[in-house]
């Protein structure tokens, strides 16, 4: 993992726009999860929001990565 840009991996996949977007799109269809807040000052960041919310799935190695490095926080301070 670079030190310095430790989620790059996410944002260098050609299917994803930002990590904000990955961020819903991993949220949206994870297990369990029925709602899925979003803030926004602007209709335009609205949209941008409710299409990552709308997109498919993060790529299998996105997220495959993701739990590797996170799967073992097991509360909200990470610890």
């Amino acid at each position: 993992m670079d030190a310095r840009d430790p989620l790059g991996f996410v944002t260098a996949h050609p299917g994803v726009k930002s990590l904000t977007e990955a961020a819903y799109r991993f949220c949206r269809h994870e297990p369990g999860a029925h709602v899925i807040l979003t803030g926004t000052g602007s209709v335009e960041h609205l949209r941008e929001n409710v299409e990552s919310i709308l997109a498919p799935k993060l790529p299998s190695e996105i997220t495959a990565r993701l739990a590797e490095i996170f799967g073992g926080v097991d509360s909200v301070s990470g610890d």
